[in-house]
């Protein structure tokens, strides 16, 4: 029998010293591996700072637009009044009774706003007929600011003249 003492020394094998190897090499992977990934961890962390910093502009962005976009509403919802208070054609009928005989419309534009506006460009064949126009224009109950444009006097009188609708005698 073999006691404490007499035990033989156990020899290290070529095996050991492989696996002892593999083992520190195995240590060495993961040590690096390990350094590499906090250092991946802090510019991950820089950069979800700047896609959080990127959300946040984009959120303030949207809430200005969101206030934005309900003026817009509100003024879209104004035009969308008018334009039924004051169809093209009811402003047209009411401009065309107070064109005098010798006067006629080149065009019409229509501006729906905060105030509908009304841009036209006329022919009369006299001085006295666009002057007559004109007259009627500031008389009339549905008609305000009347501003006349430029005039071309060659016999004709061809101008512009722009203003806003009031509608039924405000």
């Amino acid at each position: 029998m073999m006691d404490f003492r007499t035990r033989r020394a156990s020899r290290r094998t070529l095996a050991d010293a492989i696996l002892l190897g593999l083992a520190g090499l195995a240590l060495a992977v993961s040590a690096w591996s390990t350094l590499r990934a906090r250092s991946e961890l802090g510019s991950v962390r820089a950069a979800l700072g700047g896609v959080q910093a990127e959300v946040a502009s984009g959120q303030a962005r949207l809430r200005s637009l969101g206030a934005r976009r309900s003026g817009e509403s509100e003024r879209l919802a104004s035009r969308l009044e008018l334009t039924a208070e004051a169809p093209p054609a009811r402003v047209l009928a009411e401009i065309t009774t107070l064109l005098p005989e010798q006067v006629r419309l080149r065009s019409v534009n229509f501006g729906y706003g905060d105030v509908v506006m009304v841009d036209l460009e006329v022919e009369a064949r006299t001085a006295a007929a666009w002057d007559e126009f004109l007259d009627r224009l500031s008389r009339s109950a549905n008609f305000a600011s009347v501003r006349p444009g430029e005039e071309q006097r060659d016999g004709e009188v061809r101008a512009g003249v722009r203003m806003a609708w009031r509608g039924e005698g405000s």
